[in-house]
């Protein structure tokens, strides 16, 4: 056999062993790929379940928040209101009519 169709024959089967093996890693590669795309989504759903959680969680403190608000703005008016009767009561209890005579003293 002639020494340059050895080397040929070598050559092509070098090619195809290095194809070969390119191909395999290749496919192990995109097998150890599509694994890590799996856990990212599950990851990925575990996070989004969590923000559910989190987004109903700051809309019940916000509706919170605004019943509080709602509670602090009726204190406020019924002080107002008590302050205003305090301020009628006070008028009446300076007012001559009802100030105290001491009919003894004299």
């Amino acid at each position: 056999m002639d020494p340059a169709w050895v080397q040929t024959l070598v050559t092509v089967g070098s090619f195809l062993v290095l194809g070969t093996v390119y191909i395999v890693n290749g496919r192990n590669a995109a097998k150890l790929l599509g694994a890590r795309l799996e856990f990212v989504d599950a990851s990925l759903e575990d996070f989004k379940k969590e923000i559910g959680k989190l987004t109903e969680v700051l809309v019940a403190q916000a509706v919170q928040g605004k019943r509080v608000d709602n509670v602090e703005e009726r204190i406020m008016a019924q002080g107002k209101r008590l302050d205003e009767v305090e301020k009628r009561l006070n008028l009446y209890a300076d007012a001559p009519i009802y100030q105290r005579r001491d009919y003894g003293s004299k």
